[in-house]
C-alpha cells in the first residue's frame, strides 16, 4: 500500500488532468462528426460531467 501512495505522490497531477482533458476533447471532436441525435446527447453528458470539476 505504501508503494502505491508513493507512486501517486510522485506523479504530476496536472499532467494527468491535461491528458484527460485532451482525451475527452478528442472524444468530443469525433462525436461531433457523427450525424444524428445520439452524439448530441453524449456531448451533453460529457459537458455535465466536466462542469462538476470547473471552478466558478
Amino acid at each position: 500500500m505504501n508503494q502505491i501512495l508513493t507512486f501517486i505522490q510522485s506523479q504530476d497531477v496536472f499532467a494527468w488532468v491535461g491528458a484527460l482533458v485532451a482525451l475527452l476533447s478528442a472524444v468530443i471532436a469525433v462525436a461531433s462528426l457523427i450525424p444524428g441525435d445520439e452524439p448530441e446527447a453524449t456531448l451533453t453528458k460529457i459537458v455535465s460531467f466536466l462542469s462538476k470539476f470547473s471552478r466558478k
